[in-house]
């Protein structure tokens, strides 16, 4: 099953959306934008997952990595539905989105992004 990150981009004034599946040892994350080497990726989302939203410029909370492991693992320990990996993701997409639209803002920021 694809699964779908959603995460706000303030520079593109959008959501912007991965695609995420599950895979046997981690995850496969795309962009259609983007094209890396290999989309497979650790349990963490490393290394395409922090490569695409630093090239988007988005901000995201430091720990996004061991939630996203935590997700993978008890997505495979508890047997999770299709759904519940999708609510959980889209919870942390919104935590991303929440760090990306609370970032500083003003006029000395306005040429950061």
């Amino acid at each position: 099953m694809t699964f779908e990150l959603k995460v706000y981009s303030r520079r593109d004034h959008r959501y912007m959306y991965y695609r995420i599946e599950k895979i046997e040892n981690g995850w496969d994350i795309k962009y259609l934008q983007t094209r890396f080497d290999t989309s497979v990726c650790d349990k963490t989302g490393a290394p395409n997952l922090y490569k695409q939203l630093n090239q988007d410029s988005i901000n995201y909370p430091k720990d996004l990595g061991n939630y996203m492991e935590y997700l993978w693992d008890q997505a495979t320990e508890e047997d999770m539905t299709d759904t519940e990996i999708q609510d959980h993701l889209n919870e942390l997409g919104a935590w991303i989105s929440t760090v990306e639209k609370e970032s500083p803002k003003g006029t000395l920021w306005e040429g950061y992004n």
